[in-house]
């Protein structure tokens, strides 16, 4: 899924649903992106607040690169897997 609309299919429509994603999710949000409002709208619309963890960086369209940044980017990865790794 990209910051964009969705392209539209008929089999899309069969399978919309009001339920949001519950299973715990990671979300790097580069707010010098141009699409990084339509990522937050995304991450409203789609997301269980509650068990989404979201990193906003001052970054463009870009994974981090500077080590400080992958480090932590590292970690919060590590920190999903350690909170539900007993619920696999």
């Amino acid at each position: 899924m990209g910051a964009s609309a969705p392209m539209v299919s008929d089999v899309m429509h069969a399978s919309l649903s009001e339920d949001l994603i519950t299973i715990p999710t990671l979300h790097l949000h580069g707010t010098k992106d141009i699409v990084y409002e339509n990522g937050k709208k995304q991450l409203a619309a789609y997301y269980d607040q509650s068990t989404a963890t979201v990193w906003d960086i001052a970054y463009h369209h870009a994974m981090p690169w500077y080590r400080a940044d992958v480090l932590k980017f590292v970690d919060l990865i590590r920190k999903l897997y350690a909170d539900t790794k007993g619920n696999l």
